[in-house]
């Protein structure tokens, strides 16, 4: 015989299957399917024969699946077949939702933008100060400007030669005995000029051949006495006829050796 299930709020006697109690409306423990005893809610195991409870038995305890609240729909679950909703894995970014916050798709997958720095923009600048620095030296303060370039009186400086061809050396005679040579120097320039030659052995030069008496395109300087085998300086000296004066750079030119003796 089943034994009575006792209320555990009036203490009153209810009979075995009832689950509530009959004088104050308590729910009321269920009873053991193995010897029928009372069990409190949520109980796993019976307290009287050591029985484990069944999952549906073990009322709001283990093993039970949450229930939804009251006016609330079930949660919904998968169709027969169809797979479970995926889950986020630990450590991806959440997906994007349309119209809200977030980056576009796909933004995650993409690389950052590299962004250039300045530093070879500085580097470039420094370069181009170096270069501009050099170049204004050599053009407005060097004292010898280099062949090609135009000095004038007063600190005027043009980019561009007025010799257009040579010079060039002819030798005219030679004095075997004495070791002397006559050479003449010829040369052209863009633009009339008077033209005299200074030479010598040395820089200080020391001869200057006559300034021509006519504005010429073609220019010829004699430069007699010259003695043989020898390296000879000279720089030409050009005027225009607005009497400014263009000096070239100092060269070498030398002199023919003397025959071989017979």
């Amino acid at each position: 015989m089943q034994q009575m299930i006792t209320c555990s709020r009036c203490g009153q006697a209810n009979q075995p299957g009832q689950r509530y109690c009959w004088h104050c409306g308590n729910t009321l423990a269920t009873g053991c399917p193995n010897c029928g005893a009372g069990l409190d809610p949520g109980s796993r195991f019976c307290g009287n024969c050591g029985a484990q409870l069944p999952p549906t038995q073990q009322a709001g305890g283990w093993g039970q699946q949450q229930q939804s609240a009251w006016g609330q729909p079930p949660p919904q679950q998968p169709a027969w077949g169809q797979p479970p909703p995926q889950q986020q894995a630990w450590g991806q970014p959440p997906p994007p939702q349309p119209g809200g916050w977030g980056p576009p798709p796909g933004a995650w997958d993409q690389p950052m933008p590299r962004r250039s720095g300045a530093g070879g923009l500085v580097v470039l600048l420094i370069v181009l100060l170096i270069g501009l620095g050099a170049f204004s030296y050599f053009a407005f303060f060097s004292d010898s400007p280099p062949w090609g370039k135009t000095t004038l009186p007063g600190g005027g400086i043009t980019v561009t030669t007025p010799i257009i061809e040579g010079p060039f050396f002819f030798v005219k005679s030679t004095d075997n005995a004495a070791g002397k040579a006559t050479m003449e120097m010829k040369w052209k320039t863009k633009d009339p000029y008077k033209g005299k030659v200074d030479y010598g052995e040395d820089i200080k030069y020391g001869k200057t051949t006559a300034l021509e008496s006519d504005f010429v395109n073609d220019h010829v300087a004699p430069l007699p006495d010259l003695r043989m085998s020898t390296s000879y300086n000279y720089r030409i000296t050009l005027i225009d006829k607005n009497g400014k004066e263009w000096k070239s750079e100092n060269s070498i030119f030398k002199t023919p050796a003397p025959p071989a003796s017979q």
